[in-house]
């Protein structure tokens, strides 16, 4: 799959910053980690996303609309029907992704992204 153009103009340190604000500085980062790593294991919808994490259906519809205001998942399908998918933001820079994990967050977790790739 080839890069597309707005991705290349974005610099790494803008996308590390966007990184740590998401992830990690803001309240809801650890959740949203759990969300993306989730997505990037197993695309789903809404309430297979919320039976996964054991967690509230309002709680990761909030969480899913922070990540794909800020770009970092995609979306396709009807309302109850939309499967989420980790947007090529985040599939070109998944290094990056893993590099920000494994400064915080459990390193179990991230041996399921590198099986992925």
């Amino acid at each position: 799959m080839k890069m597309p153009l707005w991705l290349r103009d974005l610099s790494r340190r803008s996308l590390k910053n966007l990184f740590w604000y998401v992830f990690v500085a803001t309240r809801g980062g650890p959740t949203r980690t759990r969300l993306m790593l989730q997505i990037i294991r197993n695309p789903s919808n809404a309430r297979r996303l919320s039976e996964a994490l054991q967690l509230d259906y309002t709680t990761i519809r909030h969480h899913l609309e922070v990540l794909e205001r800020n770009g970092l998942v995609t979306s396709q399908g009807n309302k109850y029907n939309r499967i989420y998918f980790p947007s090529p933001l985040i599939e070109y820079n998944l290094d990056l992704f893993e590099e920000i994990c494994e400064k915080i967050y459990n390193r179990a977790d991230l041996r399921e992204i590198r099986r992925r790739k």
